[in-house]
């Protein structure tokens, strides 16, 4: 069966019908695409987000396997569970795309990795920051020679996250972490996009009572630095207890400053002779309509996957790394 646009049809499931699960429904609605099955922990999740975005809810992800004859799937559970589900995806034939992080230990996408080799099926972690076209851009000017020769690095994602101390998030059963392995999944991956690949890790990790919410059972801000292989530093903060809102990238090399101001969506550089920054001009789009159209295309066989377990295996590594560092006890 085809589209009229004519391309092929992908029978997509949903795994995880909450946030972020709403979030991959409206990619993929976005992308023509409804899903045929759904399936929540919360089997009134799934019956709403089909009743919404059309498909059949199921009340488990097995059964939703062994009847929907899926082509592909979103996983958007907590990630806890992301190595049980995406491996039984792999076994069946189904390809992935599994949100981050990929999984809390690295003995889970180790044998998330494993699975995908040795199945020869599609799975793509959810680094969603590498499909953002400002950060794109970024590439295309470092690639360019523009900036020069790359040496530092800043990515900061710092808001309010009022919800945390009442969601799994703050479960390090559940999570893995905090906000270390949550949101700096994505700084590392953008790190290793756009710079190379990490050679050292260090961070810094603290939680404690603020008029934003109380102490978690997991850190709430944390810092990383890092060292490429080629000698550039990074500088990596993320805050569930900031404010004002603020994400914002900066490569600076030895010709120019780039600055993504995820805010104002905005692509800033200025070089060493430009007495103001001039904005450079990006196509519009959405990071996860990019990702899940990407994501598509290579379970169709039209382009090779951008991303694949070895990169989520590798931001894995490296936030545990990130943890040990400060002494913190991880799994793998």
């Amino acid at each position: 069966m085809a589209h009229a646009n004519g391309q092929q049809a992908v029978r997509v499931g949903i795994v995880g019908c909450g946030g972020i699960g709403r979030t991959h429904l409206r990619a993929y609605r976005n992308n023509r695409i409804a899903p045929v099955a759904l399936v929540d922990a919360v089997p009134a999740s799934a019956e709403a987000a089909a009743q919404e975005y059309g498909g059949q809810p199921y009340g488990d992800y097995r059964e939703m396997f062994a009847q929907a004859n899926l082509d592909a799937i979103s996983v958007c559970t907590p990630p806890n569970v992301h190595r049980e589900i995406s491996v039984a995806a792999l076994e069946a034939g189904i390809a992935v795309l599994c949100e981050k992080p990929m999984t809390t230990t690295l003995e889970d996408a180790e044998a998330i990795e494993q699975a995908a080799e040795s199945t020869g099926r599609l799975f793509m972690p959810g680094h969603c920051h590498r499909f953002q076209p400002h950060v794109e851009r970024v590439r295309q000017l470092i690639d360019a020679g523009e900036l020069g020769l790359p040496r530092m690095f800043r990515f900061r994602i710092g808001f309010s996250f009022p919800k945390a101390q009442n969601s799994w998030f703050s479960d390090p059963d559940i999570a893995g972490g905090g906000i270390l392995i949550d949101t700096h999944v994505h700084t590392v991956d953008v790190f290793r996009y756009l710079i190379g690949e990490v050679e050292q890790v260090t961070a810094l990790t603290s939680t404690v009572d603020t008029p934003l919410g109380p102490a978690l059972r997991v850190e709430d801000s944390a810092i990383m630095t890092v060292r490429s292989t080629e000698g550039a530093l990074g500088v990596m903060e993320a805050s569930w207890r900031t404010q004002p809102p603020e994400v914002q990238l900066t490569v600076y090399g030895t010709a120019a400053r780039a600055t993504v101001d995820y805010r104002s969506m905005q692509l800033r550089v200025q070089g060493a002779e430009d007495s103001e920054p001039r904005v450079v001009e990006v196509e519009e789009g959405n990071r996860f309509d990019r990702e899940v159209a990407h994501f598509l295309a290579c379970v169709r066989g039209e382009q090779s996957p951008r991303l694949t377990a070895r990169d989520g295996v590798t931001a894995i590594r490296i936030l545990m790394e990130a943890y040990r560092s400060q002494g913190v006890a991880v799994g793998g």
